[in-house]
């Protein structure tokens, strides 16, 4: 990996300017967000690393809590092929060492990289040092990034950024979906291309960074001429490459050469600097990116969603009973946030209860970012009555009661032809069909409403929605919040049904109806029952609720979730039924 060069903070804290190598520099003071220098000040109790590098050494750090203790951590991205050395009777990587080694050029604070503060051969010192690693990254003077590709002329370019983006008339722009538009008129094709180096970085891709870069006000990235710039920078100029109002994933089109499940993930990091992000938040992003250990993907996520202390991490207990946890913990912390991450999940080697538990590759291969919005039920039982299970999950639950009957298996071109039949809306036909992976109807402007009735016909009729592409080439002047609805309306079914033909159900209960997948439920299954799920829909739609529901195998309990669809209900019922805690096995 190629380091930056010695330097030392400049009188505006805007960047390092090149020092001679045989001149370290003691930083004494640090740069805000905004560029302004402040002196060190004491940091919060939060937890200590319990190593740090100091003069290339590694010695304890101190831990009581009125010494002071300044360091300096670093956020880099590991060499695909680490070569480790024996250093301090434990096993390092040479990356490190010779990241400490340029690092100590510039600054004689003490330094915390964890391939070394870390040791790599011990998982048992790993995991009692997980729970820290929020905190090593809180309580550090600066957080430092390492992106090689942040060079004086990336920092020329995020600076006009900075500047365009104060400009009302370009906020009114990416408020209307024409951002990027305005953008392309007003920046330099160069200072483009400087951008999208950056965005380009491995860097971007570990889920450790999501949570290294975003719980330290203090954090740069980091570059190898001595330029750095605050991150709070960087994610201001990637909200213009985030689509908006977010649209169907196009893996086709690019935005400075990430698509928008990544732009997505790297807007969300804006949100982390300012809040816990819920469950779900957390996943979309973080799950979204890579990890050397699956594991780790469930313990990097921890101090991004406010759950540290709440799971234990452990590498030696399978990885499914550390999502189980995961979600478990999350429960119990009055967060269902992840629940409609759930839909469509059939894990064929898993339990009933893993249907309800999503993994990283449920998330990764999710082809659409729109998730409709939605929010906890209401009058929730408090969990701290809730038990545990030591097979599955305790979740709140609502009894819709026995299936009253499952269709015959339809296709999607089948199931819209007897849906309009049944004088179903369009709205209606979306939502259970669409709703749960591209966002339900009423999370949508009304734009293009014609589109969609047009669609819904042009399945019942042909089995085939039109050709996107040649579409896409005529509208391309047309605002994007228009298009970006006609596009998610003839893509949908493409994508979700058609690159994987599937037959589909219509089962009914006492509350009303949902679709399902076949193979997901027998046509002829006896005494199955429908539970619905502890969250409901932000915006309402139509003149019925929606409820996110599964279909238990059996009408005993505990619940086996088989398949889970999104239930219109009948205009005249009403749902009165209290929540109940149970088991889901």
């Amino acid at each position: 990996m190629n380091m930056p060069p010695p330097a030392e903070l400049n009188d505006s804290g805007s960047g390092f300017d090149p020092a001679p190598v045989s001149t370290p520099v003691q930083h004494t003071d640090v740069a805000d967000r905004d560029g302004s220098v402040s002196p060190l000040t004491p940091r919060p109790p939060y937890a200590r690393p319990r190593h740090l590098v100091v003069n290339g050494e590694l010695v304890p750090c101190e831990q009581d809590p009125d010494v002071p203790a300044p360091y300096i951590a670093v956020s880099y991205t590991w060499d695909i092929d680490t070569i480790r050395e024996c250093k301090w009777g434990r096993e390092v990587s040479k990356q490190a060492l010779d990241i400490v080694k340029t690092l100590s050029c510039w600054t004689t604070l003490p330094l915390w990289i964890d391939a070394i503060c870390i040791p790599q051969n011990d998982d048992a010192a790993k995991e009692e040092e997980l729970p820290r690693m929020a905190d090593i990254y809180r309580g550090a003077v600066e957080v430092w990034c390492l992106v090689d590709s942040v060079d004086r002329g990336v920092d020329e370019a995020f600076s006009i950024f900075a500047k365009l983006f104060e400009d009302d008339k370009i906020k009114e722009d990416i408020q209307e979906g024409a951002g990027r538009m305005r953008l392309s008129q007003n920046m330099p094709e160069d200072h483009q291309d400087d951008v999208e180096r950056v965005f380009g970085h491995r860097w971007w891709e570990r889920a450790w960074t999501f949570q290294e870069a975003t719980v330290n006000p203090r954090t740069f990235l980091v570059g190898r001429d001595g330029h750095r710039l605050p991150i709070s920078t960087v994610l201001t100029v990637a909200r213009f490459a985030q689509s908006s109002p977010p649209i169907a994933s196009d893996y086709k089109r690019e935005r400075y050469g990430r698509g928008g499940i990544f732009w997505d993930s790297v807007v969300a990091m804006t949100l982390a600097t300012q809040y816990s992000l819920s469950l779900g938040e957390g996943i979309a992003c973080v799950w979204r990116r890579n990890a050397t250990r699956e594991h780790d993907q469930v313990y990097s996520l921890l101090g991004v969603v406010g759950l540290l202390g709440k799971v234990t991490p452990s590498y030696h207990e399978p990885f499914r009973v550390a999502l189980r946890s995961l979600f478990q913990a999350a429960a119990i912390s009055g967060d269902f946030s992840w629940i409609p991450w759930c839909s469509d999940i059939s894990h064929a080697d898993g339990s009933p209860a893993e249907r309800l538990i999503p993994t990283p590759d449920d998330i990764k291969n999710a082809r659409f970012t729109v998730h409709t919005g939605w929010t906890n039920a209401k009058d929730l039982p408090v969990f701290a009555d809730y038990g545990t299970s030591q097979r599955g999950m305790m979740l709140p639950l609502r009894d819709y009661g026995l299936v009253d009957s499952i269709s015959q298996p339809l296709t999607l071109e089948e199931m819209v032809a007897a849906l309009r039949w049944e004088r179903w809306s369009s709205d209606e036909i979306w939502d259970v069909l669409f709703g749960m992976i591209a966002g339900l109807r009423a999370d949508h402007k009304a734009h293009a409403e014609l589109m969609l009735q047009s669609a819904l016909l042009d399945i019942a009729a042909q089995g085939e929605p039109v050709d996107i592409d040649e579409y896409e080439r005529e509208g391309a002047l047309i605002p994007e919040n228009v298009l970006a609805w006609t596009r998610l309306a003839f893509i949908c079914p493409k994508v979700c049904f058609y690159q994987k033909p599937k037959h589909l159900l219509i089962v009914s209960c006492p509350i009303g109806e949902f679709v399902v997948r076949a193979e997901h439920v027998s046509s002829g299954r006896e005494g199955a029952r429908v539970f619905a799920l502890p969250v409901e829909t932000i915006k309402k739609s139509g003149r019925s609720a929606r409820d996110f529901v599964f279909v238990s195998e059996s009408g005993d309990l505990p619940a086996r979730a088989c398949a889970t669809g999104l239930l219109v209900r009948r205009p005249t019922i009403s749902v009165d039924m209290p929540w109940q805690i149970t088991e889901v096995v």
